[in-house]
């Protein structure tokens, strides 16, 4: 349940995990359990990171967090930006369930065809 992820992924960060892909994990966790402030908040710290190249944060994980938020659009400015940076994980995105309240959009499926990928899994 999303209690536990969060339980579980606060544990992993309080032990020295200090880096970006946990934080982004707990923003999609926290949003999940209806506290968008919260993964709001960690965006902004993952956005500060980002921008600042102190550490390297994934543009495909500052998408997931903005896609569930709510902001779809974003979220494909952040999966394009991933694409163009070469992230391995993109290569997933087609059969990826995180991806599912996005799939349909116009621009998801264009990324899709552009990266060569032609299994979607359907909405």
């Amino acid at each position: 349940n999303v209690d536990q992820a969060i339980e579980h992924i606060e544990g992993t960060i309080s032990s020295g995990a200090d880096y970006p892909d946990p934080q982004a994990g707990l923003a999609c966790a926290k949003a999940a359990a209806g506290d968008v402030t919260e993964a709001e908040t960690i965006l902004g710290k993952l956005l500060e990171i980002k921008a600042s190249d102190d550490r390297y944060v994934s543009s495909r994980a500052i998408a997931m967090v903005y896609s569930r938020i709510g902001d779809e659009r974003t979220a494909l400015d952040w999966l394009e930006r991933a694409f163009r940076e070469h992230d391995a994980w993109m290569s997933f995105i087609a059969v990826d369930p995180l991806w599912d309240g996005i799939r349909q959009e116009p621009r998801f499926r264009s990324l899709v065809d552009e990266m060569g990928l032609t299994e979607i899994r359907p909405a």
